[in-house]
């Protein structure tokens, strides 16, 4: 898997998907939820948004027939993200709903805050403005009694979105600055979501030179 991560890094895709596919020819059922997982994003990064969104049911299955609550809720957790990608706002907020029942069995802290996070940007996506302003209340709550202070990345994203839909463009643009430079994980998402963004809200702002 390692060997696969590095080449997403590089951008590589084909190398990377090559490795994860090695993944699924191992009998491990770990090895092959991991290779789903990583396929998927491959596949997503790709624009591939059927392909993902099979290989993530595949391993929802995989991870209910095994019991293992906390893959299921990563699972669902990417469903709803690929969902986010095509606009399917409703079926995203089902997918929501199964990561954070199973995050919750599993006390899986970080599965919760991506539920809610999602929650809330299909909510904006459906222009249900004050669910989603309530959600993203509700995912700032739960990142203040945590421990993983820098999580409170996803709240300021779902600020900017909500203050960019306000069209209040400098509070937008500072709390999706903001947003972006708490980003952790880097090259699996690449910031893109954060980046695109703050290039919306400059291009919105009438800041070309800064939307490019």
């Amino acid at each position: 898997m390692y060997k696969g991560d590095i080449y997403l890094y590089k951008e590589d895709l084909s190398r990377a998907e090559e490795e994860y596919q090695k993944l699924l020819q191992m009998k491990e059922p770990a090895a092959h939820a991991w290779g789903l997982n990583r396929l998927a994003y491959v596949w997503l990064l790709q624009g591939k948004y059927e392909k993902a969104k099979n290989a993530w049911k595949q391993g929802v299955g995989l991870a209910e027939m095994v019991g293992q609550d906390s893959w299921i809720a990563r699972f669902a957790n990417g469903l709803e993200y690929v969902c986010l990608y095509s606009g399917d706002f409703d079926e995203a907020l089902k997918y929501c709903q199964m990561a954070w029942e199973s995050a919750e069995r599993a006390e899986y802290q970080e599965g919760q805050r991506l539920a809610l996070y999602g929650r809330a940007r299909a909510l904006i996506g459906t222009k249900s403005m004050d669910k989603a302003q309530s959600t993203a209340d509700e995912l700032k709550e739960m990142i203040d009694k945590g421990l993983f202070k820098k999580a409170i990345r996803y709240h300021h994203h779902l600020m900017g979105l909500l203050e960019l839909e306000k069209k209040r463009y400098p509070q937008a643009i500072k709390y999706l600055e903001s947003a972006l430079a708490l980003e952790a994980y880097g090259p699996l998402s690449k910031n893109a979501v954060f980046l695109d963004s703050l290039a919306l809200a400059h291009y919105q702002a009438g800041n070309l030179d800064k939307a490019a």
